[in-house]
C-alpha cells in the first residue's frame, strides 16, 4: 500500500495544511466538508512504509507550519481496520438528532458549489425506487421543486418526442385518469 504525504493550498494559492493518507483525495473532501472552504490538492510524495511518510510529514509541518496543522504530530493510521459492531453502535447513537447550526450548513453548502454529487451516475434498483416513491407519496412539493420542475418543463419545450415516447406517456396519462 503507497502512503503519501499531500498539501492543500486555498483559493490565494496559499498552504494550509499538510498529511498524510493513503487517499489524499478523500482527505481534501474531509478538510473542505470539515472547515467550509475549498481547497486545492498541492504537490504530493509517495512512500512505501508509513514510517517515511510520518517522518516526511513531521519535517514539512516543521518547516512550514500550515494554519491548520495545530501540532506537530503525525497519527499511527488504521489503514484497512474497521470499527466494531459495538463501536459503531455507539457511534450511530451519539449522532442521532444531532442538528446542525444554520453556520455549520452554509460552510457545508459553500464546499460542495461547483462539485458533483457523489451518487451522479448511480443506477437506482427497483427496490430502492419504490422505497423513494412510497417515502414522498402525499407530500406537498416545496416551492423549489415546483421552480425546477418549472424550469426543467422549459428546457423541454420545442423539443420533438419520438412515437415511442409519446407512447409512454400516452399510456401513463391513461393510467392516471382511469
Amino acid at each position: 500500500m503507497s502512503h503519501y504525504v499531500y498539501t492543500l493550498f486555498d483559493k490565494a494559492g496559499r498552504l494550509v495544511y499538510i498529511g498524510r493518507s493513503n487517499d489524499p483525495k478523500a482527505r481534501r473532501y474531509m478538510f473542505e466538508w470539515k472547515h467550509g472552504f475549498s481547497v486545492k490538492l498541492g504537490p504530493m510524495q509517495r512512500f512505501s512504509t508509513i514510517e517515511q511518510a510520518q517522518e516526511a510529514e513531521l519535517k514539512a509541518i516543521a518547516k512550514y507550519w500550515p494554519p491548520y496543522n495545530k501540532h506537530l504530530v503525525s497519527s499511527i493510521g488504521r489503514f484497512g481496520v474497521s470499527p466494531s459492531e459495538e463501536t459503531r453502535a455507539k457511534m450511530r447513537a451519539k449522532h442521532i438528532g444531532k442538528i446542525m447550526s444554520p453556520e455549520a450548513r452554509a460552510k457545508m453548502s459553500a464546499a460542495k458549489i461547483g462539485k458533483k454529487p457523489w451518487c451522479t451516475g448511480l443506477k437506482m434498483t427497483p427496490e430502492h425506487c419504490a422505497k423513494l416513491s412510497a417515502a414522498h407519496k402525499g407530500k406537498p412539493l416545496t416551492q423549489a421543486q415546483i421552480d425546477g420542475n418549472r424550469r426543467a418543463a422549459l428546457k423541454r419545450v420545442g423539443r420533438k418526442l419520438t412515437a415511442e415516447s409519446r407512447a409512454k406517456i400516452g399510456a401513463a396519462n391513461r393510467k392516471v385518469k382511469a
